[in-house]
Order: structure tokens, then sequence, then C-alpha cells
């Protein structure tokens, strides 16, 4: 789960809502990753 790790190190940056920002992230990476492997299956 490589963008799990990558939002949770963005969360440890402990900046002004980085969690929120993280967490953005993740779903921004996730939702890429889904769709390019929907791509290549279709």
């Amino acid at each position: 789960m490589r963008a799990t790790k990558e939002a949770k190190s963005h969360a440890d940056e402990g900046e002004e809502g980085g969690e929120a920002q993280a967490a953005e992230e993740a779903v921004r990476l996730l939702l890429r990753d889904t769709s390019r492997s929907a791509m290549t299956r279709g």
C-alpha cells in the first residue's frame, strides 16, 4: 500500500491540516491507480 505510506509521511510532517491533506492525497493516488488498472483491464 504505497499510497497509505505516502499519506502517512505527509501527516507526520505536522503541517496545519496535514492529516486532511494526506487523506486527500491518498484518495487521489488510490483513484489514479484504480483508473489505471481499469484502463489496462478494459
